[in-house]
């Protein structure tokens, strides 16, 4: 990622660490089932 540095600066451990790629990707999950797909309206 070119702006490690940068995130690194925020969290509490570095980037690449286990607990930071995960609480990553359960953002990106959380993103992807409920902020950037949203449900068909009903009829």
């Amino acid at each position: 990622v070119s702006l490690r540095p940068h995130l690194d600066r925020h969290l509490a451990e570095p980037f690449i660490t286990p607990a930071q790629l995960d609480r990553w990707q359960d953002a990106v999950d959380a993103l992807l089932r409920h902020g950037l797909f949203r449900p068909p309206e009903a009829e």
